[in-house]
């Protein structure tokens, strides 16, 4: 954030492209800067909490996708053995990580 007075409208097109983590720092910071008051933290703490946070948030999507792939894995596995034929639905797509989730369709 820029302490002499740049304008909020700037500073509000930044927090549309931030994570949730990152946009509740900033707004914390344009909320004081709005109110006249001193930033509750500097441009290099905001920085490295937005990093920290961020970083948090990918670990965590990491984490989550591993335990949808265990769960469907163990969903396919019962009762099917390597060969069979099963029906999938494509779910989505993601051409840049080579990801391809597919899931059950029924009938």
């Amino acid at each position: 954030m820029d302490r002499s007075g740049a304008s909020n409208r700037d500073q509000l097109r930044g927090i549309a492209h931030r994570t949730m983590a990152e946009r509740g720092l900033l707004l914390d910071s344009l909320k004081a800067s709005m109110a006249g008051q001193p930033a509750h933290y500097l441009d290099d703490d905001l920085d490295g909490l937005a990093h920290h946070c961020t970083e948090q948030e990918d670990n965590a999507a990491k984490v989550e996708r591993q335990v949808q792939k265990s769960a469907a894995a163990l969903l396919l596995s019962q009762g099917l053995d390597v060969g069979d034929r099963v029906r999938v639905a494509l779910v989505d797509t993601a051409v840049e990580r080579g990801f391809i989730d597919l899931r059950r369709a029924s009938g």
